[in-house]
């Protein structure tokens, strides 16, 4: 049987570093996938994904703030002050759900510093900062569970469901008869107060006029919330449980129930994005999961 001689071509792959920055996330994790030195240098290209992270996240209503962080100080100094916050039990799950080895930790310190050095298991090379900003946010993107940090941080404009428990309001829905004089659709906003209590503001008309005639600052004192299910829903005083999900496109956080959609940023006019309308956003809310992309 004849031998073959081949000749075998080593290329650098820095010459290619232009043409990577016209990739988005998802294309250039398929190409980590080529070879080896690929899969290397990629991974550990700082550049790369830093261009990559500022396309990825520039229309985005929310951004975690250690992913901000991370892309801003070019540290993590800052962004350790928001771990210190959290419960040695939330810091464990955070790492599971990022794929970092906590098999040498025993502090609350120790899994801090696993999370800001990104040790990642050890069948994976270490990834580059940028990298790692990019595939927390991204992960970070698809969870349903909010925090009171985040609830009362948004003012959160609503409308009613075509088809749900407050349908005989659609005639007074501004979003849905387009009689709101503000940029956004709605006229009604919600307030979360970290005192345990939220309020209505209204910018014109709304349903929850006739709902709740004479709505004054002093009969609002009793409207109370209550997360539950561990941040997957909010619990209203007056019956009503609130379901957590996200838009997918903006990374917003949404609200919903059989009467009402919620946001957690301005909601655009009627017929002006599609992930909020009727059923779309009847089958975000639904839906089951609270990480369900991995990267």
């Amino acid at each position: 049987m004849a031998v073959l001689d081949v000749e075998v071509v080593l290329f650098d792959v820095g010459l290619y570093y232009p043409l990577f920055a016209f990739l988005d996330y998802s294309e250039l994790v398929k190409l980590e996938t080529v070879n080896h030195q690929f899969h290397n240098t990629i991974r550990q290209s700082e550049p790369t994904w830093r261009i990559t992270s500022e396309y990825l996240i520039q229309n985005k209503v929310y951004v975690p703030k250690i992913v901000q962080r991370f892309l801003t100080d070019g540290n993590t100094i800052s962004a350790r002050k928001d771990l210190m916050a959290m419960s040695i039990k939330e810091l464990k799950s955070l790492a599971r759900q990022y794929a970092l080895n906590l098999t040498t930790c025993f502090e609350k310190s120790d899994i801090i510093n696993v999370i800001n050095r990104r040790e990642i298991r050890q069948k994976l090379p270490v990834e580059c900062l940028a990298r790692f900003a990019v595939r927390y946010a991204c992960v970070d993107s698809t969870r349903n569970v909010i925090t009171e940090e985040e609830l009362v941080s948004m003012p959160w404009s609503i409308r009613i469901k075509e088809f749900g428990q407050l349908s005989h309001l659609l005639a007074e829905d501004p979003w849905w008869n387009g009689s709101s004089t503000l940029s956004q659709g709605t006229t009604t906003t919600i307030y979360f107060q970290e005192t345990g209590s939220f309020r209505f503001e209204m910018s014109g008309p709304s349903p929850f006029d006739s709902m709740m005639p004479n709505l004054t600052d002093e009969n609002q004192a009793s409207f109370m919330y209550d997360i539950r299910d561990g941040g997957r829903s909010v619990y209203l005083s007056f019956g009503v449980n609130e379901v957590v999900f996200r838009h997918p496109d903006n990374w917003g956080f949404m609200l919903g129930s059989g009467g009402s959609v919620w946001s957690g940023f301005p909601m655009p006019r009627r017929g002006a994005d599609p992930r909020i309308e009727d059923p779309a956003a009847e089958a975000l809310r639904v839906k089951d999961t609270d990480f369900g992309m991995r990267l």
